[in-house]
C-alpha cells in the first residue's frame, strides 16, 4: 500500500499538483485520508474533501458551519456523490465522511460482528459496499 502511495504523489508531483514537496510520512498520511471514506455514528452532515469523487459541484447562497476537532469552517459548496446524492463538498477538509445516520436513511445497513467486522451497505441493484475498521479503528470504504 505505501509503495502505491509513494508512486501516486510521484505522479502528482510531475502534474506540479504538489509542487516542491518531500515525499514525506505526513504528505503520505495526507493522501491516504484523502481517499478515504468514512462511515461516521456520530456525523450528522455528509462531508467531502476530496472533488475528485463528486460530480456537479456547486456554490450555495446558503452556508453550513461545521464544528470540529479543528474549530469551525463555513461551507458553501454541494456535489453529487453516487449513488448517495448531494453531499457538502469542503476542499480544505481533511477526509470524506458519510453520516451513517443519513446512509441509512436510503441504503440498507447491516452490521454483524461475528460475521464480518465491517458494515454493509446494501445498493438497491443487489451490490453492495464493506466499511471496514482500519488499523487506528474508523470504519472507512
Amino acid at each position: 500500500m505505501r509503495t502505491i502511495l509513494k508512486k501516486t504523489v510521484v505522479m502528482l508531483m510531475k502534474k506540479r499538483t504538489y509542487p516542491k514537496m518531500k515525499i514525506t510520512k505526513d504528505l503520505l498520511y495526507y493522501i491516504k485520508t484523502k481517499s478515504w471514506i468514512l462511515l461516521d455514528s456520530q456525523s450528522t452532515v455528509d462531508v467531502f474533501s476530496n472533488g475528485k469523487l463528486l460530480s456537479n459541484i456547486r456554490d450555495l447562497r446558503s452556508v453550513l458551519t461545521l464544528h470540529c476537532d479543528a474549530g469551525k469552517a463555513i461551507v458553501n459548496q454541494k456535489g453529487d456523490l453516487k449513488g448517495c446524492g448531494t453531499v457538502w463538498y469542503h476542499p480544505k477538509g481533511v477526509t470524506n465522511i458519510l453520516s451513517l445516520h443519513n446512509v441509512q436513511k436510503k441504503h440498507k445497513v447491516t452490521y454483524d460482528s461475528s460475521m464480518i467486522t465491517g458494515f454493509i451497505v446494501h445498493n438497491t441493484d443487489g451490490t453492495y459496499c464493506i466499511f471496514e475498521p482500519s488499523q487506528e479503528g474508523a470504519i472507512l470504504f
